[in-house]
């Protein structure tokens, strides 16, 4: 459903790709990271991922969001998605394609935020039957990092694809950090890699998180072989870089997947 939230944004599709060119307020938003909301994606083994995102509004008025993905040539500037009091909805906002980085920054109007609620949930379509998809974690901006994070308990075993995905959450383009790898009992360093985090387009507001990732920590880093659990620590290399940090833990047979924050 879409309504008038007046100002909001003005997008245009132009040459199959959309744009969008209102520049909303920031200090009337709250940001949000979705770590991953991609569209239908094709995975190893045979895997094929899906996101999907709900929103509840348990405010009293209309809750508005940016952006919306409008299919129209011209967006009208005065409309944007909202979903009504007491009612939960999908938001039409930006999935990821295919070979596009996973994450999307979403924005709610401050006066409905604290009474709004999230679900954000990846499956793979390939074995929906088997299970409901595994829950990805909403980051509101009170839990961005700006010090080092410690992720924990992280595998090592051969039947698991372990990956690091690491966002800039205000999408600066100049965003770095460095991946420490320490065997977890020991506390000896394994291995490191220092990470810039690229944003593909810059945009006033962001919509893309800068983005950095190791999808195969075992690949890329043969010595873990003989460590059964080790920690990942991540530390930012640039002054005041807010960013976000996980794990996902996807069994190459079932293509289960666990996600590892720090808590």
């Amino acid at each position: 459903m879409r309504g008038p939230v007046a100002g909001l944004m003005l997008c245009a599709v132009m040459g199959g790709s959309m744009a969008h060119a209102q520049v909303i307020d920031p200090s009337q938003y709250e940001r949000l990271l979705l770590p991953v909301l991609m569209a239908r994606t094709p995975g190893m083994f045979g895997s094929e991922w899906l996101s999907s995102f709900v929103v509840y509004n348990g405010a009293d008025t209309p809750a508005a969001f940016y952006p919306i993905d409008c299919q129209l040539s011209v967006c009208p500037a005065d409309e944007a998605f909202y979903i009504p009091p007491g009612t939960a909805g999908t938001p039409t906002t930006y999935f990821a394609a295919p070979g596009q980085a996973p994450g999307v920054l979403f924005y709610v109007k401050n006066d409905v935020f604290p009474r709004v609620s999230f679900a954000l949930r990846v499956k793979d379509l390939s074995r929906q039957g088997q299970a409901e998809g595994t829950e990805i974690t909403v980051v509101r901006e009170s839990r961005v990092r700006t010090g080092k994070m410690q992720l924990l308990d992280v595998p090592t075993d051969g039947r698991f694809r372990v990956a690091l995905r690491v966002y800039d959450f205000d999408a600066t383009g100049e965003g770095a950090v460095v991946a420490r790898i320490f065997d977890q009992g020991l506390g000896s360093l394994l291995a490191q890699r220092e990470m810039s985090l690229p944003v593909g387009q810059m945009e006033t507001p962001p919509t893309r998180p800068g983005y950095a990732q190791i999808l195969d920590l075992a690949q890329a880093f043969p010595q873990l072989a003989s460590h059964a659990k080790v920690r990942v620590e991540i530390e930012p290399l640039t002054f005041g870089l807010r960013y976000w940090a996980y794990i996902s833990v996807a069994n190459n047979d079932t293509q289960f997947v666990t996600t590892i924050t720090e808590q």
